[in-house]
Parts: structure tokens; sequence; C-alpha cells
């Protein structure tokens, strides 16, 4: 018969009180929601319809 420390038990598990956030998690949340507002804005101007660009002669050589 082996004995086992670990309990099966999930109540001691639990917390006894609710989680309360610190600065360091509400400013790992803002840096988080505002790397992601920088990339939207940043990428706002490549999300719409694709650029189209006229072909231009490159160092002086007619197209054909």
């Amino acid at each position: 018969m082996s004995m086992s420390i670990a309990s099966t038990d999930r109540a001691d598990r639990q917390p006894k009180e609710p989680r309360v956030r610190s600065k360091l998690d509400w400013a790992i949340v803002a840096s988080v929601i505002a790397m992601g507002t920088l990339n939207l804005a940043v990428m706002s101007d490549q999300l719409g319809a694709t650029k189209a660009y006229a072909a231009a002669p490159v160092c002086g050589v007619p197209l054909q």
C-alpha cells in the first residue's frame, strides 16, 4: 500500500479570497493594449486595397 502525499481534493487548490490585480499586472495589460493599438495604426495603411504603381523606366532603359 502506497500513501500519496498529493491531495486529490480540489477544494484546497481554490484561493481563499478573490485575486487582486497588482500594479504590475495592470501595467502589462495596458502595454499589450497599447502595442495592439499601435499595430492597428501602422497596419491600417496596408489593410486596404493594394496600391498600383505605374511602370517606369529604370536607369534610363526604355520599356518595349
